[in-house]
């Protein structure tokens, strides 16, 4: 065991202590004293020189070192994960007769935060006019102005123009409105002549221009994914197009922050901790991880038959934690190209999309309630989430209730002093292919 002093006065009262022993006259001890003088300077630095082996000690061994891991981490094909960008669809409307009524590749977006967003291809609007009774209608409420329009693949953005014929049984409808976009189907519009008419529903047929474009955004990390249907702007407007246009129902997803140092060591620890052999579980693992923006992967071997592996790979901070197809499709072959065995078939390889499971979260009381509490449970949960929750295992309602209990408002330091909650009601069982992820997370009204 090692002799190390923790502290700068042990060096310089052990240098004292020798001191007397060889010369038994002085006293280094003494307030002044030269000898102890020059042995409270000698032991400054030599403690200096402690506390570099010390350090030095702990760059040693892959649990402790700071300098060395990905380091210690190459020796093992380990590397740091870069951070990577989000994808998904941006939907746009606009007038046909204008030109260029188009999109050019390159052209960029912004969200609301000052996000930017550039698009990946070149698309013009294309004009649609429905076959009959392509289209239906509800009304929200008794008397209201407000009306659900449910067109099938429409996909409106918020802002587009929509004509709409043929509505017998509510004539007001038919004309043109500006729509706000519920979901891909679904539009919502206002027609404050129609009050009070009778009927709660109905068809109609519809004309409309729409235009979809891929686009993918022009920074990194967890903060530039988008919800579903949220809204960008064109950055410079184009003659014959709304500028303004929402993501689909998929929102964009995909993008993660460049890997911590703390996140490759926990792999280095694991790739450790859990030797590799031929196309085990654990070099399977080991792989998928490195890929950029996975977070966590499922292995299921003999599945769904003997001789055959599944592989759900999941990317956590999105808002959709499931990997697209051309994502799980390049992961695939980086298996096929890397660790896959000669005797088995690339046909007895799944790369899976797992579905998921929305668990969505009431809370009937809370006390204390106030804006930070909430801000702290629901952060709670979706840690909860993304590290208990996984495909084919189960979570209780009592895994719920210990992420409420232990949630603290970080602007009082307060914790929870009761709650109670009304949903969901019974445990999330485990499914083969599914993982649960966090719903809509719903407070009591603040006092």
């Amino acid at each position: 065991m090692l002799d190390l002093p923790s502290s700068a006065k042990q060096v310089k009262d052990r240098i004292k202590s020798d001191i007397r022993i060889v010369l038994p006259i002085a006293n280094p001890f003494v307030a002044g004293e030269w000898l102890g003088t020059l042995a409270d300077a000698f032991g400054e630095r030599i403690f200096s020189f402690y506390y570099a082996i010390t350090q030095l000690i702990s760059e040693l061994f892959p649990d402790t070192t700071n300098m060395f891991v990905e380091r210690w981490a190459n020796l093992y094909n380990l590397s740091i994960k870069t951070a990577t960008t989000s994808q998904g669809v941006w939907y746009y409307s606009g007038s046909i007769g204008t030109n260029p009524a188009r999109v050019d590749v390159g052209s960029v977006l912004v969200d609301a935060n000052g996000n930017t967003f550039e698009t990946l291809e070149t698309t013009s609007l294309a004009s649609v006019v429905g076959s009959a009774n392509n289209g239906s209608w509800s009304r929200i409420s008794t008397d209201s102005t407000i009306f659900t329009v449910v067109i099938a693949d429409s996909n409106l953005p918020t802002g587009a123009s929509i004509g709409i014929f043929g509505s017998v049984v509510l004539p007001a409808l038919n004309g043109t409105h500006i729509v706000t976009s519920i979901s891909l189907n679904s539009v919502s519009i206002t027609v404050p002549s129609a009050a009070g008419a009778a009927g709660t529903s109905g068809n109609f047929n519809a004309s409309y221009n729409s235009a979809k474009t891929f686009i993918r955004s022009l920074s990194t990390g967890t903060e530039i994914n988008l919800a579903p249907l949220s809204a960008l702007t064109l950055q410079q407007s184009v003659l014959g197009v709304t500028s303004l246009g929402n993501i689909d129902e998929a929102g964009l997803t995909g993008a993660v922050s460049q890997e911590t140092l703390e996140s490759l060591r926990g792999r280095l620890l694991s790739r450790l901790r859990n030797p590799v052999a031929n196309f085990n579980v654990a070099e399977i693992e080991s792989l998928v991880l490195q890929q950029d923006a996975i977070t966590r992967v499922f292995v299921q071997p003999v599945t769904p038959a003997i001789g055959q592996v599944t592989i759900y790979p999941i990317i956590d901070g999105g808002v959709v934690p499931i990997p697209s197809p051309a994502q799980n499709a390049a992961i695939k072959q980086a298996i096929i190209d890397d660790i896959k065995p000669a005797n088995l078939s690339d046909a007895d390889l799944f790369v899976s999309e797992a579905t998921t499971i929305s668990v969505a979260v009431t809370l009937a009381t809370l006390s204390p309630n106030t804006v930070g509490m909430q801000s702290a449970i629901t952060s709670s949960l979706r840690q909860l989430f993304q590290t208990q929750a996984g495909v084919g295992i189960a979570l209780t309602v009592d895994d719920i209730r210990s992420a409420i209990n232990g949630a603290i408002d970080i602007s009082t330091g307060s914790p929870v002093f009761t709650f109670s909650i009304s949903a969901p009601g019974v445990d999330i069982p485990a499914v083969s292919n599914s993982i649960p992820i966090l719903g809509t997370v719903t407070f009591p009204v603040i006092p």
